[in-house]
């Protein structure tokens, strides 16, 4: 065969220069798709850089004096490589490009570990999650990397795919989180890994928690109302009942607030209901829980706190409610209420029922005796509760 020859200037080297320069980068790009992608995209980067080799043989061939261009036997055997990966691996394939994309931009905080519970990759939605992270953390042990997170390591450690709740606190913002772990198999049900997913519900969580105050609050009055207390006051007495402790009860009705509403109308009964919720707000603990009864009836129950305190409590909200000014339409509506107080202590075992009955009882009592003014009721073993005004 003929061999054309022709002496080499400086175009020749350019050419070969951006020629190299050009292998160099994709043979790059090629390590690097090979160390940062996944399992179902890693036989398409090693085909890629497999490709890049021989034109690399043939350039290193040429630029050192060869007489033969092997640039075409070169091309050839990659286009070869090429091919048997665009028809065993499916190179041209959108899944597993799909895949990648979907996994790095998914807000779906995800860690993928192996049977070691060695972090082999997560995307970068977990970073914004745990700041610590960086890439240093993969190969690592799970245990080691979230040492300060005790109940997501026993999820890990347990294999337990139930999920839990977890809130986690950044620069004085908390965020909730949804995290389960599922276990990964291959088709033949053998154990390869697991994948931890990080799903943030932080949104739902504080809309979950207004819903909730609002269904526990009194829509005219602003505070507590009935249901809530009983289920508050149900758990404080069961407590008190098992572990000892003593706690109180106030109950309390407007006195004549029927005859407010029929001289002033309901709009003023309605501003008594309020002034007076405000004010019992304002002469309480925040400990101490505080609801609308029913129609003009309030209940303040006390945590530690035994009758006798419950009772000097009682008197100085009396004082306050009676010392209140009032007005409406220019007209000065007086505000007064009968109380009736009784309490719990350990090895009393009564129940919420026989509580309010005990503090209805006083009550009514303070009312008998004129209204506007506490009374005491004691539980005894008779039958007959005794008053103490």
């Amino acid at each position: 065969f003929p061999i054309f020859t022709y002496d080499r200037n400086i175009f020749n080297y350019i050419s070969a220069a951006f020629y190299s320069i050009c292998l160099l980068i994709s043979t790059m790009l090629f390590a690097l798709m090979l160390f940062r992608s996944s399992k179902s995209s890693r036989g398409q980067a090693i085909i890629y850089l497999l490709g890049t080799i021989p034109p690399w043989l043939g350039l290193i061939s040429y630029s050192f004096g060869s007489i033969y261009d092997a640039t075409p036997l070169t091309l050839g055997i990659a286009s070869i490589i090429l091919v048997i990966g665009f028809v065993q691996l499916q190179i041209l394939d959108i899944m597993p490009l799909a895949r990648d994309l979907v996994f790095e931009k998914m807000c779906t905080g995800v860690m993928i570990l192996d049977t070691n519970n060695r972090i082999m990759d997560y995307n970068p939605a977990l970073t914004s999650v745990f700041h610590h992270l960086d890439l240093h953390a993969k190969k690592k042990s799970v245990f080691e990397v979230f040492s300060a997170y005790p109940t997501l390591l026993k999820t890990i450690r347990d294999h337990s795919e139930e999920r839990i709740e977890m809130m986690l606190e950044n620069n004085g913002e908390k965020s909730y989180y949804r995290i389960s772990s599922n276990a990964m198999y291959t088709k033949r049900r053998k154990l390869i890994g697991s994948i931890v997913s990080f799903y943030e519900y932080t949104n739902e969580k504080c809309l979950l928690e207004k819903l909730e105050k609002l269904a526990a609050l009194d829509g005219l009055t602003g505070i507590y109302n009935r249901p809530y207390f009983d289920q508050y006051a149900t758990k404080e007495i069961n407590r008190i009942n098992r572990y000892g402790g003593v706690i109180s009860m106030i109950y309390l009705d407007i006195d004549r607030f029927k005859s407010i509403n029929d001289t002033y109308g309901h709009p003023a009964g309605d501003l008594v209901l309020e002034k007076v919720a405000e004010t019992l707000s304002n002469n309480i603990r925040e400990s101490d829980i505080l609801a609308r009864f029913g129609g003009e009836e309030f209940v303040i129950l006390l945590p530690q706190t035994d009758v006798l305190a419950a009772r000097a409590l009682g008197e100085r909200l009396r004082v306050a409610l009676e010392n209140l000014s009032l007005k409406f339409d220019e007209q000065e509506i007086p505000v007064r209420a009968s109380f009736g107080i009784t309490g719990l202590t350990s090895g009393s075992k009564l129940g919420l029922e026989m509580i309010y009955k005990l503090a209805d009882k006083a009550m009514y009592h303070s009312k008998e005796q004129g209204g506007n003014r506490v009374c005491l009721c004691l539980h005894t073993d008779i039958d007959e509760p005794v008053f103490i005004d």
